[in-house]
């Protein structure tokens, strides 16, 4: 999944495994923006993109 961090922070999962993210576009694994505290330091972008077609079309 693409998303847009805003700001570096690293994950820390369960199991140990710890995920860096660094600031501009990335692209995650969804287990990783799922995780509690991704939503403080980015958001996905490719929902923005598929609300974007369901629009219908203005010049018809």
């Amino acid at each position: 999944m693409k998303c847009i961090v805003h700001r570096s922070a690293v994950l820390q999962f369960p199991d140990g495994r710890r995920v860096e993210l660094a600031p501009g576009v990335q692209d995650v694994e969804d287990e990783v923006a799922e995780h509690w505290a991704f939503s403080a330091y980015a958001e996905p972008i490719e929902k923005e993109a598929g609300n974007a077609k369901k629009q219908p079309s203005a010049n018809k």
